[in-house]
């Protein structure tokens, strides 16, 4: 119903595809190397393979799986059909980063702690 409703009203989505089975996975020389180069001058180089389009009841999805670092293939869900997969990629992986600093600040800062409402009585 979520995915129908996104596309239903031209909102785009990216985000991981999980519980991928093994079986899957795609042999490494099919993946391309491709460059990004950020607004800020940050080169990137990711090893990207994308699957053809996939049609179903929420509309158009394309799925991308890239290589991670230690050679794990990372796949990706997003019906945006406007952006490179090196651009989705490159946001993803920022995405990411924020979230492992949130979690960060939330185990030794404990930025998410209740306080109690000051009362200014």
């Amino acid at each position: 119903k979520c995915f129908c409703f996104l596309q239903k009203n031209n909102i785009y989505f990216v985000t991981y595809l999980k519980h991928r089975k093994k079986e899957r996975k795609i042999p490494e020389d099919k993946f391309i190397e491709k460059k990004f180069i950020s607004n800020d001058g940050e080169e990137n180089i990711y090893k990207i393979f994308e699957t053809e389009k996939r049609w179903n009841k929420s509309g158009s999805v394309r799925i991308i799986i890239f290589l991670g670092f230690d050679g794990e293939q990372i796949p990706i869900i997003t019906n945006n059909p406007f952006l490179n997969t090196e651009t989705i990629i490159y946001y993803l992986k920022k995405r990411w980063r924020e979230e492992n600093c949130f979690k960060y600040m939330i185990e030794h800062f404990g930025v998410d702690m209740e306080l109690p409402f000051p009362d200014f009585g």
